[in-house]
């Protein structure tokens, strides 16, 4: 008798051991994309384990060497969950959820951003380079790349120093003077070494000489 009662005391404590494991609460985290130009967005999904509706879900972003963005989600009855951030640096983000007394965390995802670049022609062989993001690129360089197109590649040309900063606008820039010939497309580019930390390389629109 002593040893069925020990061995339905045992049996319980494994039962309820499974029941509390399978009860472990789970959240996932994805994004639609994982570099964006700045001012555009990330689309971010989850789904909480297990599934239940009206949960809290924190949302934190980590922008490199800056303080942490969190904001709060509610779950849908199937336990998923969406939100959209426009992160203005390179970054991480995560996902976490609380049940009880446990605590969930998703992977963390890396996010990348791209300047906003710009070229423009206001003159003739006068042209204007232009830098936007949440920070200053004054001192920094920019190529101007023609377009080859029996490569078809862009090729770089020449560099130009970015010289001024509105801080209203965000806007780094310059502009410079440069002889083309005929029908050339150009653009600017803003090559990683330019770009690190804070953002990733990043290129202009293209506009064609003469």
């Amino acid at each position: 008798m002593k040893k069925l009662i020990l061995a339905l005391a045992l049996t319980g404590a494994l039962a309820a051991a499974t029941a509390a494991t399978a009860a472990a609460p789970t959240v996932t985290l994805s994004q639609d994309h994982s570099t964006i130009f700045f001012g555009g967005t990330i689309g971010l999904t989850g789904q909480i384990t297990p599934a239940a509706t009206d949960q809290k879900v924190t949302i934190t972003q980590f922008p490199m060497n800056r303080a942490p963005i969190s904001v709060t989600v509610t779950t849908n009855s199937d336990g998923t969950f969406s939100d959209d951030i426009s992160p203005r640096f390179n970054g991480r983000v995560v996902a976490k959820y609380t049940s009880g007394s446990q605590t969930a965390n998703s992977d963390e995802l890396n996010f990348y951003v791209r300047p906003r670049v710009s070229l423009s022609k206001f003159a003739r062989n006068r042209y204007a380079a232009r830098v936007v993001a949440s920070r200053p690129f004054v001192g920094r360089y920019v190529w101007i790349q023609r377009w080859n197109a029996r490569a078809h590649a862009w090729r770089n040309v020449f560099r130009v120093q970015l010289k001024h900063y509105v801080r209203t606008s965000g806007a780094s820039t310059t502009a410079f003077r440069v002889h083309f010939g005929r029908r050339v497309k150009l653009r600017a580019f803003l090559n990683d070494a330019s770009a690190r930390p804070d953002y990733v390389r990043s290129w202009s629109n293209f506009v064609v000489s003469r």
